[in-house]
């Protein structure tokens, strides 16, 4: 699942390299997990989402497929 903002694609950069440097990153996700967040291209990602912005569901699932063709 790629991440939904600019904010989310940097935490989770940190996190992943945390990860690579063999630290505990606190948080129950796999180092693969953390790698496909933090590798999501920023390109039209908006800086922040507001609470209650879908994250999950057919929203999102349109723009990773978008996202995936290329910017079409």
């Amino acid at each position: 699942m790629p991440s939904v903002s600019k904010a989310q694609q940097h935490y989770m950069g940190m996190k992943y390299g945390e990860a690579k440097a063999g630290k505990k990153t606190g948080m129950d996700m796999t180092k693969s997990q953390l790698k496909d967040f933090a590798a999501t291209k920023t390109k039209g990602l908006p800086a922040h989402v507001k609470a209650g912005k879908p994250t999950s569901g057919k929203a999102v699932a349109a723009r990773a497929a978008k996202l995936k063709r290329g910017n079409r």
